[in-house]
């Protein structure tokens, strides 16, 4: 059936005018108005002529902002495959008129973000795709983007606002829950782990972690210890120093949850302190590092958050926005983990 325009005001008991500054964003409309137009466009699965819509958002010049938390040569894998997603999305969706900015803040600089958000508001921006740091300063200036109309869509971390945003990436408390079960999984003896974290600036870390160790706690007794935590962040001097700090520090380690972005100088430091080979590891991310650790051994299995996806789906759920109106149904957007282990990459 092909679905109009009249056909949604009839049904919607407005006029087509209303409709068409619904569902092109031209105008004001009451908002319980604008709901039912939505919803009623989205039953009978709305879908204005693509090339038709291309053209009037050429004419518009309609802007998406990109913000990271991090500067572009930060070395990280999680967010340079989250990149290649966004700018594959990018190249599909190219002839649609819509322009993506990108802004960087310093490396998890809050002040830093806050800035380059506003720069990016500057630009008139239709819509925001960021990856926030977790702070009541980020929290609250995006409160204040949401109330202006602009919708706000995280991808890869999370952040808690009062007005409804959305998230797409993994579900990271369960990832912390299958971490645990692969330790429980894979043990031949009870386990003193020592767990390697990066920044829990960031909320994905934070439930990450929290995940991890509330279900050692609830479901595994004393077989899983915790034995220390370090964050190890931003680079691979600050990773080696941190890690074999701790590692010197707790002889009894004999198991390592490694989810620190850096993990050339971490893995290093494990090597140094002589657990490579003998500490049962689980880490976070296929990484070249990490990739290679799995294949000679070292490493057992590591959780891959698949950013790549996340980055793809967040331009693409911002596309369906400005094409057609259509928000998400939920504010989760969850994207599937796996467990990676050597012969994933086995020739």
């Amino acid at each position: 059936m092909n679905v109009t325009i009249k056909m949604i005001a009839e049904l919607s008991d407005v006029s087509v005018g209303t409709v068409d500054r619904v569902l092109n964003k031209r105008g004001k409309v009451k908002p319980e108005v604008e709901k039912r137009v939505l919803a009623i466009a989205k039953a009978l699965n709305y879908r204005p002529n693509s090339a038709a819509k291309s053209l009037a958002l050429r004419n518009k010049a309609i802007k998406v902002g990109i913000l990271s938390h991090v500067q572009p040569n930060y070395i990280n894998h999680a967010v340079n495959e989250g990149y290649k997603g966004i700018h594959a999305a990018e190249r599909e969706y190219a002839d649609f008129g819509i322009s993506l900015i990108y802004r960087y803040s310093r490396n998890f600089d809050v002040e830093s973000q806050v800035e380059e958000l506003d720069r990016l508001l500057q630009e008139g921006i239709s819509a925001l795709a960021i990856t926030p740091i977790n702070d009541p300063r980020i929290s609250s200036r995006l409160d204040e983007v949401i109330s202006t109309g602009i919708p706000v869509f995280c991808f890869i971390n999370d952040v808690i606002t009062q007005n409804t945003h959305y998230f797409i990436g993994i579900d990271n408390y369960k990832a912390g829950c299958v971490a645990a079960g692969l330790f429980n999984l894979l043990k031949k003896e009870p386990l003193d782990i020592a767990i390697v974290f990066p920044s829990l600036s960031l909320l994905g870390n934070a439930f990450r972690l929290k995940g991890f160790e509330e279900t050692i706690q609830a479901s595994y007794g004393d077989s899983l210890r915790r034995a220390a935590v370090c964050i190890a962040t931003n680079d691979d001097i600050t990773s080696y120093n941190t890690v074999k700090e701790m590692l010197a520090g707790h002889p009894e380690v004999n198991a390592i949850f490694f989810a620190s972005g850096a993990a050339e100088g971490g893995m290093r430091a494990i090597s140094e302190s002589k657990l490579m080979g003998k500490a049962l590891i689980v880490a976070i991310d296929p990484s070249e590092t990490i990739r290679k650790n799995l294949l000679n051994g070292n490493i057992m299995a590591a959780i891959n958050q698949n950013t790549r996806e996340a980055g793809y789906r967040t331009i693409k759920v911002i596309y369906d926005y400005i094409m057609f109106g259509v928000l998400p149904q939920s504010s989760f957007i969850y994207i599937n983990s796996e467990v990676v282990i050597k012969e994933h990459f086995l020739q």
